[in-house]
């Protein structure tokens, strides 16, 4: 529920906090089963949220380094400079099948 809270609007700091108890489940969860590709795709999709990326693009954009064409295109606006909702939703997703796989398997810990 928390990644999707924060789909809408990604404020980086505030965020961030949000974002810290899911590092430290991935990187327990990764410590006690290093063969857990759930929580390998959450990490993975965690790593663009660190770089600002959009807002790099949108400077080169400005200064004119990225065409107009290239930016007024439906996949650079839904899919590049969207790419941190995009990996909040599929760690949303790899979370949620976690949860329910971890309850399935182990009752007694859910």
């Amino acid at each position: 529920v928390g990644l999707l809270v924060l789909l809408p609007v990604y404020h980086r700091w505030y965020d961030a906090v949000l974002l810290l108890p899911l590092l430290a489940l991935v990187v327990n969860s990764l410590m006690h089963d290093r063969r857990d590709g759930l929580m390998l795709i959450i990490a993975l999709t965690m790593l663009p949220l660190l770089f600002p990326l959009p807002a790099t693009l949108a400077t080169l954009h400005r200064k004119g380094v990225i065409p107009e064409s290239l930016h007024d295109a439906w996949p650079w606006q839904h899919l590049v400079l969207q790419h941190q909702s995009w990996c909040l939703l599929i760690a949303t997703l790899a979370l949620i099948t976690w949860t329910y796989r971890r309850a399935v398997d182990k009752p007694e810990l859910a």
